[in-house]
């Protein structure tokens, strides 16, 4: 989803997040909360306000697209819970991400 250090959603993402959106739409006692993450270059408290603008973006995204802020919630976790190697660049560019969670 994200370049490193940037917190801009990479545009070729956006088609699934306007899936995402048209399931909102669709569903509108779904809510949602997203949880941006980072690799673990760099200093952990640059890491957390890093992960948090991530999460904010895609909050923002979908905002934009007509979603009620009041079903977004959104947090930062840092380089915490990696689902990549941070030794290599492929490992680090999966933990560059957001997770979605969908509640009712």
């Amino acid at each position: 989803l994200f370049a490193v250090n940037s917190p801009d959603i990479n545009k070729e993402v956006t088609k699934q997040l306007d899936t995402l959106v048209n399931l909102l739409k669709d569903n509108e006692k779904i809510l949602v909360h997203i949880v941006g993450r980072t690799d673990n270059t760099g200093r952990e408290a640059y890491n957390q306000r890093l992960s948090t603008s991530r999460a904010e973006a895609v909050g923002l995204y979908l905002m934009d697209k007509g979603i009620a802020i009041g079903r977004i919630t959104f947090e930062g976790k840092g380089s915490s819970e990696p689902i990549g190697d941070n030794t290599f660049e492929e490992g680090r560019r999966k933990n560059r991400r957001v997770e979605i969670i969908l509640k009712e």
